[in-house]
């Protein structure tokens, strides 16, 4: 440290094992100064995230990212979890990322993962967490919708879309109260994002870590698995029997290291990385899905018709968000990805 005058910053495995993440660069903002990290959405299976280092230093978007090495080969983040880490320096300033040349104009991340040792060590991590939302838009409800409505035709010289005996019936139904007769086949409070939308979310990380060797070879493998699941209210999710429309990520790691001393003079280490990403989904995107299902959506409209049938809306701008998530069908999706690097090192 004395000697150091470049800017760097150096976080261990272990911190960023403490952080329940999918996406590893989303512990750096806690962990690591100077970067700063941007999810553009959490959807399970689909949240990269871009990272920059002290700032966005150009305005070409391809050519923001810094440079990632790992175990001294250029690599992406995105097929390692925290677990085969065994420390992570980010390079910030000029004099730090002087021998990348221009790759490393936009800083530089440098990752070294866990090798082998003598004697055997084995870890097991097994971690439940929730996911809850954040940020979710609030929503007029029926009444306050409909006295907009009236006074945005007022100012344009139209008449009232709603009687007062409309707004009366919108304002007990918004209060809670219960309607009886004809009233409530007709007049609803429709909260689209709450009806879309269960509270939490589980999700699940397990590790298997095993290391070990003796004076001639040594090996460190490192197995994980994450499920993910989305936060659509499972009783849409569950509506048709035999398959289910809820998004959910399952991902599986795994990362090999092994190192051989061939003899005093030469060393050979075959490094082997993987990740298996399987992903559910409705068949409809999310964009479409919070767009037109919620956002659009008027509280005024009712989930279901009378005779139990999803209610469809006539507006060319609202979908049932509840019925797109059902009746949509489901897709799915597979992500493969496979590293290997065979190093031979002389002295």
């Amino acid at each position: 440290k004395k000697f150091v005058t470049e800017s760097t910053s150096i976080v261990t495995g272990e911190e960023l094992e403490k952080h329940p993440v999918t996406v590893l660069q989303n512990a750096f903002t806690s962990t690591v100064t100077g970067v700063e990290t941007y999810e553009a959405q959490s959807e399970p299976g689909w949240s990269e995230t871009a990272m920059y280092i002290r700032g966005i230093r150009t305005m070409n978007a391809s050519a923001r990212s810094p440079l990632i090495i790992v175990d001294n080969v250029e690599r992406d983040l995105s097929f390692l979890d925290a677990y085969p880490i065994e420390s992570i320096t980010i390079l910030k300033d000029a004099a730090a990322t002087a021998i990348y040349g221009m790759r490393g104009a936009n800083g530089a991340v440098l990752v070294t993962t866990k090798r082998g040792e003598t004697g055997t060590k084995i870890n097991f991590t097994q971690e439940v967490g929730f996911q809850t939302i954040a940020g979710i838009p609030e929503s007029q409800n029926s009444y306050n919708y409909a006295l907009s409505r009236n006074q945005a035709r007022y100012l344009d010289g139209l008449s009232p879309e709603y009687s007062d005996e409309d707004l009366e019936y919108y304002r007990r139904v918004c209060n809670g109260e219960q309607l009886e007769g004809m009233a409530k086949y007709k007049y609803f409070n429709t909260n689209w994002h709450d009806t879309m939308l269960r509270d939490a979310a589980p999700q699940y990380r397990t590790n298997l870590s095993v290391s070990g060797g003796n004076a001639r070879a040594r090996y460190y493998v490192s197995f994980s698995y994450l499920r993910q699941e989305g936060l659509f209210d499972t009783k849409w999710t569950e509506w048709n029997e035999g398959y289910s429309t809820q998004e959910v990520l399952n991902r599986y790691n795994l990362r090999s290291n092994i190192d051989i001393d061939v003899n005093k003079f030469l060393n050979v280490s075959m490094d082997l990385g993987g990740r298996i990403d399987n992903i559910s989904q409705p068949g409809i995107d999310v964009w479409n899905l919070f767009t037109w299902g919620a956002g659009e959506n008027l509280p005024v409209y009712p989930v279901f018709c009378p005779n139990g049938e999803f209610f469809m809306p006539t507006s060319s701008d609202s979908k049932n968000g509840a019925a797109q998530i059902a009746g949509r069908g489901v897709e799915q999706n597979r992500r493969r990805n496979l590293y290997t690097t065979v190093t031979a090192t002389g002295n």
